[in-house]
């Protein structure tokens, strides 16, 4: 916090606490993307009995998403992907290099898929 605390440029528009939390929040974003790939990472890896009930699960989910994926053009499995690892929308777009607008009509769209699949 003191090092982000040395950043801070009072000359901006943001006050200190918004400064810290933002930064403090994709910290975190961060940190959760890190320990789900290294979780992935473990449960490839170990092949202790612990773990290897919980592959089922997730090859269940997998399959599942590649059954969904099949529906999807381009842009929407790759906002679908970007979705699932947490991103939110407006990180979405500036990955994507598309406007938010543009990513709410993917989003839309993906929904409509999935209801359909799904039903």
């Amino acid at each position: 916090m003191w090092q982000l605390s040395q950043i801070y440029k009072p000359s901006s528009n943001q006050s200190l606490s918004s400064f810290l939390f933002m930064r403090l929040n994709f910290y975190l974003i961060d940190l959760f993307r890190q320990q789900k790939r290294l979780n992935d990472i473990i449960l490839c890896e170990n092949h202790s009995p612990i773990l290897t009930e919980q592959p089922t699960y997730f090859n269940e989910y997998d399959l599942r998403l590649q059954d969904v994926c099949a529906l999807l053009n381009h842009r929407e499995r790759q906002w679908l992907m970007l979705y699932l690892e947490g991103y939110k929308q407006y990180e979405i777009a500036d990955i994507m290099s598309l406007s938010t607008s543009t990513i709410k009509l993917i989003k839309a769209s993906v929904k409509r898929k999935c209801q359909r699949f799904f039903k």
